[in-house]
């Protein structure tokens, strides 16, 4: 990744190099002209209270756990507090007509070695400490390529299929997600996960962290746009290098996602678009050994002041292979047969405080963590953070397979200093298991009995308020708490019926403030 960066960089630097006339700097969104430079970014600072449940679910994710004795989750987590940094600088530049790049810097909290995951501080509940400067996106782009329509991004860069544009994307968010092969929070890591990053030898590793960092992306997106309502792209993107090592052999070489992704814009009113979306991707994995291929399709109607959508996928292909007997999967193969979806509706009140609902189910299937020879998992790069605790990547749990939900939402908008600045939101959700995750690989792979795992991930309540206080500057509060989590509470595999988390604890509670500046 980055000797493509490099690449990118110098190629950049060399179509600057040819440019005669003086650039120039001003402020917004796009550059003006050729020869500009256009800076934005934001800053961004969240404090935060975490209750010891939480904590004790990602440290005793974590690889190389081990309860001290039976009964005794062997634990010294307790509740944590802090404040999260965030930084984003952005250039866009002008380099020639037609031409363009952009160049972004971004902070990453580090996390240690045993439990790397930098972009969030669940990782630091364990280690690590400080705050890095990373390269986010370095990519040239051209528009007309070969063609009128037709435009060109080469670099390291961002991809997001964002359906309602709400920040939510269910498949893809390059930037925001961690390896796609790998296993989710609620999920055997032992026997499923690792199985798609096992050496030919069928040895299954031990040492590795249950949270994969947030890889930069590279490759290149060819962009069709047809009269600004139907968009054709063609990707490829590497998303992981070399990964993990195991004795000194290279267990996972590459991870990459390519296909084509089409849009059509069925309607646009205002601020409201209505989208119709079809995708086929592949999700590859060491060095494109084993192919998950996914087919989807979705939909985001408005009418009048209803809000229809739906969004499902269907995945099949080899999830890994393990050719040595340590697995026990007949020939060595492990089949994908997974799917993942949601439908629902928001209503917009006609108001003045401007009142709206949302309703949505949620099905992804999952993996029960035995050994055989299919993976049942919903394979993704997800950047989901409807609930704060359940979903969210950056302080929760980052569950992101083998759930259904049900989800429950509404707020609305007032004036504090002056008009429409301040909103209010309310989220329910109730969330349970697909299939009766083993959990017990963190814990030395004890045989468990699955039918003694309880299946509630609990039922969250979350509020958030937040206040404009300009257009660049804002501020939100929000507290989450999650109520009979059974799941996350079981027993530790070293006692009888047990193989869940062990924390003791079906109850989490997460504050948060956050200041958020944008220039």
């Amino acid at each position: 990744m980055k000797k493509l960066g490099l690449l990118t960089f110098v190629l950049a630097m060399g179509l600057i190099a040819r440019t005669t006339e003086a650039g120039s700097i001003n402020s917004g969104d796009k550059p003006s002209s050729a020869h500009t430079i256009t800076i934005s970014g934001e800053i961004s600072i969240t404090g935060f209270v975490r209750s010891e449940s939480i904590n004790e679910v990602l440290q005793n994710g974590k690889a190389g756990h081990t309860v001290a004795a039976a009964g005794d989750d062997g634990d010294t987590s307790d509740g944590d507090n802090g404040w999260a940094p965030k930084l984003r600088v952005r250039l866009d530049m002008g380099l020639a007509e037609k031409v363009s790049a952009v160049a972004e810097l971004i902070t990453v909290r580090s996390g240690s070695a045993t439990n790397s995951q930098p972009h969030r501080i669940a990782a630091n509940v364990d280690g690590g400490s400080g705050i890095d400067i990373n390269l986010g996106q370095l990519y040239v782009r051209v528009d007309e390529f070969l063609y009128q329509q037709l435009s060109f991004q080469l670099g390291i860069q961002d991809f997001k299929l964002d359906l309602r544009g709400n920040g939510n994307a269910f498949l893809i968010d390059l930037r925001h997600a961690e390896l796609a092969f790998f296993t989710p929070v609620t999920e055997n890591y032992v026997f499923s996960g690792a199985a798609a990053y096992a050496p030919a030898s069928g040895i299954i590793p031990g040492g590795w962290a249950q949270y994969i960092d947030e890889d930069d992306s590279g490759g290149f997106r060819m962009t069709y746009n047809d009269s600004d309502t139907l968009y054709l792209d063609v990707f490829w993107f590497q998303k992981g290098e070399s990964g993990q090592g195991v004795g000194g052999a290279s267990a996972h070489r590459d991870e990459a996602l390519y296909g084509v992704n089409l849009d059509y814009n069925l309607d646009t009113r205002g601020d409201r678009r209505s989208l119709l979306n079809a995708i086929f991707c592949v999700f590859s994995n060491d060095q494109n050994s084993n192919r998950v291929y996914d087919i989807g399709a979705g939909i985001d109607y408005w009418w009048e002041s209803l809000e229809l959508f739906a969004e499902v996928h269907g995945q099949f292909g080899d999830y890994s292979r393990t050719d040595g007997p340590a697995l026990g999967v007949s020939g060595g193969q492990n089949d994908q047969k997974a799917w993942g979806g949601y439908i629902g509706g928001k209503y917009e009140f006609e108001s003045d405080y401007k009142p709206w609902i949302d309703l949505e189910l949620w099905y992804l299937t999952g993996d029960d963590g035995k050994i055989d020879d299919d993976n049942e998992d919903f394979v993704n790069l997800e950047n989901v953070n409807d609930s704060m605790i359940v979903e969210s990547s950056f302080l929760g749990l980052d569950v992101d397979s083998n759930y259904w939900a049900i989800k429950v939402s509404g707020g609305f908008t007032t004036s504090i200093d002056k008009p429409q600045d301040f909103d209010a939101m309310l989220f329910y959700g109730f969330f349970q298991t697909v299939e009766d995750a083993d959990a017990s690989g963190h814990f030395g792979g004890a045989t468990v009995d699955h039918d003694n795992i309880d299946d509630n991930l609990g039922s969250e309540v979350d509020v958030k308020f937040t206040w404009r206080y300009s257009e660049s500057l804002s501020f939100t509060a929000a507290a989450g708490f999650l109520f009979n989590g059974d799941f996350w509470g079981n027993k530790p595999a070293t006692t009888a019926g047990g193989g869940g988390y062990a924390t003791g604890n079906d109850d989490m509670q997460l504050y948060t403030l956050t200041t958020d500046l944008k220039f």
